[in-house]
C-alpha cells in the first residue's frame, strides 16, 4: 500500500530449473507435483492469509507485484497503490460468482 514493500508469505510451487543457456524452463516443466496440487485446489493462496491478519493485505484488492516493476508504471497505474493489495481481485470474484458470462 502506498508503494511500500512488505514481505509476502507464499508456498513455493516451482523449481528454479534452467536450460543449458541459463534461461528458465517453461512453467509446465518447473512446477512440482505438490505445487500442481496446491494450485489446482487454490491452497497455494493459504499462506497469504497471514499477510491479511498482519494487515499488509486485504482479501480483495489489486494483486501485489514485484517492486522492480514500480519504475515502469504510468501515473494511472500507480493509483493501484492507494489500495491495500489483495489475495484476490474484485474482477476475478465478479467473473467467478457469475457477474459476467
Amino acid at each position: 500500500m502506498h508503494g511500500k514493500p512488505f514481505e509476502m508469505i507464499k508456498f513455493r510451487t516451482m523449481r528454479d530449473a534452467i536450460d543449458a543457456d541459463g534461461n528458465p524452463l517453461p512453467d509446465s516443466e518447473r512446477i512440482t507435483p505438490f505445487g500442481r496440487f496446491l494450485r489446482s485446489t487454490s491452497l497455494d493462496e493459504l499462506p497469504e492469509l497471514w499477510n491479511v491478519l498482519k494487515g499488509n493485505m486485504s482479501v480483495v484488492g489489486p494483486r501485489p507485484l514485484l517492486m522492480e516493476y514500480m519504475d515502469y508504471y504510468t501515473e494511472e497505474e500507480m493509483l493501484r497503490h492507494i489500495f491495500r493489495p489483495g489475495v484476490t481481485r474484485l474482477a476475478y470474484l465478479h467473473n467467478t460468482i457469475g457477474g459476467s458470462k
